[in-house]
């Protein structure tokens, strides 16, 4: 595992020149001078504190509690090896030297782990953030993401190779159609306003270029990448190690994940738990490993979840394609043609409910914000109405009632003219509103239709 601590800002309360919070006795600096760092805030004449400095006398530098690299961050290697017996002195040392103590504004700890049934490894990412100026709040962010490396060797991943290769002939076809579409556009008419007068077009280019950026990506992605060859030992052993190769775009990342790294001298030090494994030039490469490889990582996974997303986007797409497809049978393409006829009305009604919806969701803020969890930001005050109007959660209007006990009979007469008529105008006025516009145009596209043949008589003239 691997802690980082960011550099935090400068200030009275805590010293952050070459240490973090670092408050040392004046006794322990009047000792040993030598080994310590005189340290002024910035607007004070007077001495704040003492840090150690990181050259001192004994050698070696306990890097965990100074900044390490250009990032100017804070790093501690937590080793696999370690005994639960050690680990738990590890963590006594880190508050006793002040690397965790009550100034502490944050901590982000990464772990990397391996399955080797699955051949996925797992990316693991805890940021704590303290914030003691709002009354000690801890905010925890947790990302798990996992990534796998060993693409199309087994049979399921080989038949969902090969259906990747249909979808890449299928999306360049898609492109040449489109392509040809648009040039012939301009020869026939002179200009691409024509093309452009469409809004389905919009919606084919779009997906188009989602795709291409996709299938690009995921090849490039793909012949920059090499599995390593050979027996496959278990991960766990001194000899074996997974080195692949993968990269997006110009950037070339070579991902190495060994068994173990020997980032400190000793695990079983008696003193100076965090003297780094150098070499004769002062550079510990082992810890740059360390770091290149986390790095890595979160950037393999980072692009993972980019290229997901993609995909998601190109599946909404798809849909809206396939309805635009389905629109050449005048029954398959009632949606399209309902909403088509729909659009004006549609326009104007979900700009007024966007309008009354606002104004409530303000309205709610300012009158509840401080007494209802619910109403605490604008942003909460809006979520918690549209599950109302949208979901039918209900739970608000418990805790709205109840402030007729807590906040008198006036604060009661508020909160009951908010929830009524809230659920009336909204909830059932203007909710029926839509169905009505909806229904109205699908009565007068059915009506349009009705002499239309259905499709599977269209199917079964073709075939005669």
């Amino acid at each position: 595992a691997l802690l980082c601590m960011p550099n935090p800002k400068r200030n009275s309360r805590a010293l952050q020149s070459t240490t973090m919070s670092s408050y040392f006795p004046r006794s322990l600096y009047e000792s040993y001078p030598e080994c310590f760092l005189t340290l002024l805030v910035p607007g004070h004449d007077t001495v704040t504190g003492f840090a150690p400095i990181q050259n001192n006398p004994g050698g070696g530098t306990p890097y965990g509690f100074f900044p390490y690299g250009s990032e100017n961050h804070f790093y501690i290697w937590v080793d696999i090896n370690l005994s639960a017996n050690r680990s738990q002195q590890l963590l006594q040392y880190l508050q006793d030297g002040l690397y965790l103590d009550a100034n502490t504004k944050a901590l982000t700890v990464q772990i990397i782990t391996y399955n080797a049934e699955l051949h996925y490894f797992c990316n693991t990412q805890l940021d704590f953030s303290f914030a003691t100026e709002n009354g000690g709040v801890i905010r925890i962010v947790s990302k798990i993401q996992t990534v796998n490396f060993e693409m199309y060797d087994t049979t399921m991943s080989q038949f969902r190779g090969a259906l990747e290769v249909i979808y890449v002939v299928c999306v360049f076809v898609a492109a040449y159609i489109e392509l040809k579409d648009l040039v012939m556009t301009k020869l026939e008419t002179g200009s691409f306003k024509s093309y452009f007068g469409s809004y389905w077009n919009y919606f084919d280019l779009t997906s188009i270029a989602l795709n291409l950026t996709v299938v690009f990506s995921w090849m490039i992605t793909y012949f920059q990448y090499v599995r390593t060859k050979g027996s496959r030992e278990p991960l766990l052993t001194s000899q074996t190690h997974l080195r692949h190769r993968l990269g997006w775009a110009n950037q070339m990342t070579s991902f190495t994940m060994k068994p173990q790294y020997h980032v400190y001298t000793s695990l079983t030090n008696e003193a100076r738990w965090l003297k780094l494994n150098e070499n004769e030039n002062g550079k510990s490469e082992e810890f740059d490993r360390v770091l290149d490889t986390f790095n890595e990582m979160n950037f393999l996974t980072d692009f993972q979840v980019t290229y997901m997303m993609l995909n998601g986007l190109n599946s909404f797409f798809f849909i809206i394609r396939l309805l635009k497809v389905c629109d050449f049978q005048p029954r398959m393409g009632i949606l399209t043609r309902t909403i088509a006829m729909a659009a004006s009305d549609l326009y104007h009604f979900f700009l007024l409910l966007l309008l009354i919806f606002m104004g409530y969701s303000i309205t709610g803020h300012l009158v509840f914000g401080t007494t209802l969890k619910q109403f605490s930001r604008l942003l909460d005050s809006g979520y918690t109405l549209f599950n109302l109007m949208v979901f039918g959660d209900n739970s608000m209007a418990q805790d709205l009632f109840l402030l007729i006990e807590s906040h008198g009979t006036a604060m009661g007469i508020v909160a009951l003219s908010f929830y009524a008529s809230y659920a009336m105008l909204v909830v059932l006025i203007l909710l029926n509103f839509l169905l009505a516009i909806i229904v109205d145009a699908f009565t007068c596209i059915k009506e349009s239709i009705k002499e239309t043949t259905s499709l599977h008589e269209e199917i079964y003239q073709y075939t005669q």
